[in-house]
Protein backbone atom coordinates (compact mmCIF):
# COMPACT_ATOMS: atom_id res chain seq x y z
CA UNK A 1 0.00 0.00 0.00
CA UNK A 2 1.43 3.64 -0.91
CA UNK A 3 1.65 6.17 1.59
CA UNK A 4 -0.89 9.31 0.93
CA UNK A 5 0.42 12.48 1.39
CA UNK A 6 -0.71 14.87 3.87
CA UNK A 7 -1.06 18.79 2.73
CA UNK A 8 -0.80 21.38 5.67
CA UNK A 9 -3.05 24.53 5.71
CA UNK A 10 -1.20 27.58 5.12
CA UNK A 11 -2.89 30.72 7.22
CA UNK A 12 -4.75 31.53 4.27
CA UNK A 13 -6.23 28.04 4.40
CA UNK A 14 -5.10 26.89 1.30
CA UNK A 15 -2.48 24.09 1.03
CA UNK A 16 0.72 24.13 -1.25
CA UNK A 17 -1.20 21.68 -2.95
CA UNK A 18 -4.05 23.53 -3.20
CA UNK A 19 -1.46 26.49 -4.77
CA UNK A 20 -0.06 23.57 -6.86
CA UNK A 21 -3.20 23.02 -8.70
CA UNK A 22 -4.10 26.11 -9.51
CA UNK A 23 -0.44 27.24 -10.51
CA UNK A 24 -0.83 23.90 -13.18
CA UNK A 25 -4.52 25.09 -14.38
CA UNK A 26 -4.21 28.47 -14.95
CA UNK A 27 -0.67 27.49 -17.02
CA UNK A 28 -2.85 24.95 -18.74
CA UNK A 29 -5.46 27.77 -19.59
CA UNK A 30 -2.66 29.66 -20.79
CA UNK A 31 -1.01 27.32 -23.41
CA UNK A 32 -5.04 27.07 -24.47
CA UNK A 33 -5.36 30.35 -24.88
CA UNK A 34 -2.14 30.39 -27.49
CA UNK A 35 -3.01 27.33 -29.22
CA UNK A 36 -6.81 28.64 -29.97
CA UNK A 37 -4.96 32.68 -30.96
CA UNK A 38 -2.42 30.43 -33.25
CA UNK A 39 -5.01 28.52 -35.03
CA UNK A 40 -6.58 32.40 -35.84
CA UNK A 41 -9.39 32.91 -32.99
CA UNK A 42 -12.55 31.50 -35.13
CA UNK A 43 -15.06 33.22 -32.68
CA UNK A 44 -13.49 36.54 -32.76
CA UNK A 45 -15.98 38.15 -35.42
CA UNK A 46 -18.34 37.05 -32.55
CA UNK A 47 -19.81 40.07 -30.46
CA UNK A 48 -19.61 40.13 -27.03
CA UNK A 49 -23.53 38.98 -26.37
CA UNK A 50 -23.36 36.36 -29.51
CA UNK A 51 -19.86 35.12 -27.48
CA UNK A 52 -21.84 34.75 -24.45
CA UNK A 53 -24.74 32.77 -25.86
CA UNK A 54 -22.92 30.13 -27.66
CA UNK A 55 -20.65 29.61 -24.64
CA UNK A 56 -23.40 29.16 -22.23
CA UNK A 57 -25.22 26.72 -25.80
CA UNK A 58 -21.63 25.05 -25.63
CA UNK A 59 -21.44 24.71 -22.03
CA UNK A 60 -24.76 23.10 -21.91
CA UNK A 61 -24.14 20.61 -24.99
CA UNK A 62 -20.39 19.91 -22.62
CA UNK A 63 -22.45 18.92 -19.72
CA UNK A 64 -24.87 16.90 -21.52
CA UNK A 65 -22.16 14.49 -22.31
CA UNK A 66 -18.50 15.19 -20.85
CA UNK A 67 -16.78 12.48 -22.71
CA UNK A 68 -17.24 14.52 -25.62
CA UNK A 69 -14.33 15.85 -26.59
CA UNK A 70 -15.39 17.48 -29.41
CA UNK A 71 -18.08 19.72 -27.56
CA UNK A 72 -14.81 19.85 -24.59
CA UNK A 73 -12.72 21.66 -26.99
CA UNK A 74 -15.24 24.03 -28.54
CA UNK A 75 -16.16 25.41 -24.67
CA UNK A 76 -12.80 25.51 -24.28
CA UNK A 77 -12.27 27.75 -27.18
CA UNK A 78 -14.94 30.07 -26.54
CA UNK A 79 -13.39 30.19 -22.86
CA UNK A 80 -10.41 31.12 -24.71
CA UNK A 81 -12.24 33.84 -26.76
CA UNK A 82 -13.26 35.51 -23.37
CA UNK A 83 -9.63 35.96 -21.66
CA UNK A 84 -8.82 37.46 -24.97
CA UNK A 85 -11.43 40.15 -24.67
CA UNK A 86 -10.60 40.41 -21.20
CA UNK A 87 -14.08 39.09 -20.30
CA UNK A 88 -15.03 35.90 -18.48
CA UNK A 89 -18.13 33.64 -19.47
CA UNK A 90 -21.21 34.46 -17.16
CA UNK A 91 -20.75 31.10 -14.74
CA UNK A 92 -24.03 32.42 -13.09
CA UNK A 93 -26.26 31.36 -15.90
CA UNK A 94 -24.99 27.92 -15.68
CA UNK A 95 -24.98 26.97 -12.19
CA UNK A 96 -26.97 24.22 -12.38
CA UNK A 97 -24.85 22.66 -15.42
CA UNK A 98 -21.63 23.33 -13.28
CA UNK A 99 -23.01 21.67 -10.04
CA UNK A 100 -23.99 18.97 -11.82
CA UNK A 101 -20.40 18.46 -13.94
CA UNK A 102 -19.15 18.85 -10.48
CA UNK A 103 -21.32 16.01 -8.85
CA UNK A 104 -20.57 13.95 -11.92
CA UNK A 105 -16.93 13.95 -11.22
CA UNK A 106 -16.28 13.49 -7.82
CA UNK A 107 -18.70 10.60 -8.35
CA UNK A 108 -16.39 8.99 -10.99
CA UNK A 109 -13.42 10.09 -9.15
CA UNK A 110 -15.23 8.08 -5.35
CA UNK A 111 -15.78 5.34 -8.02
CA UNK A 112 -12.53 5.05 -9.35
CA UNK A 113 -10.64 5.30 -5.68
CA UNK A 114 -12.97 2.70 -4.96
CA UNK A 115 -12.96 0.42 -7.86
CA UNK A 116 -9.15 0.90 -9.38
CA UNK A 117 -7.31 2.25 -6.15
CA UNK A 118 -3.99 2.43 -8.73
CA UNK A 119 -5.12 3.93 -11.19
CA UNK A 120 -5.96 6.78 -8.63
CA UNK A 121 -2.28 6.31 -7.47
CA UNK A 122 -0.90 6.71 -10.90
CA UNK A 123 -3.16 10.10 -11.77
CA UNK A 124 -1.60 11.43 -8.13
CA UNK A 125 2.00 11.10 -9.22
CA UNK A 126 1.60 12.17 -13.05
CA UNK A 127 0.29 15.32 -11.75
CA UNK A 128 3.69 15.22 -8.87
CA UNK A 129 5.75 14.63 -11.91
CA UNK A 130 3.49 17.73 -14.43
CA UNK A 131 3.86 20.02 -11.54
CA UNK A 132 7.66 19.53 -10.87
CA UNK A 133 8.22 19.70 -14.83
CA UNK A 134 6.42 22.62 -14.65
CA UNK A 135 7.74 24.52 -11.64
CA UNK A 136 11.10 23.67 -13.21
CA UNK A 137 10.18 25.44 -16.75
CA UNK A 138 9.23 28.08 -14.61
CA UNK A 139 12.59 28.55 -12.37
CA UNK A 140 14.53 28.51 -16.25
CA UNK A 141 12.60 30.83 -17.41
CA UNK A 142 13.26 33.87 -14.76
Amino acid sequence: MTKRKTHRKQPSGRTAFDRDVELFLANELIDHIADYASRGRFHKRLTDDQLSATWIAAFRSFADDRSDRGRRAIEMDLKAEFQLRNMEPSYDLVKPEIDQVVEDMSSDFAKMKRDDPDAVDEMSEEMEYELADLKARMKRSN
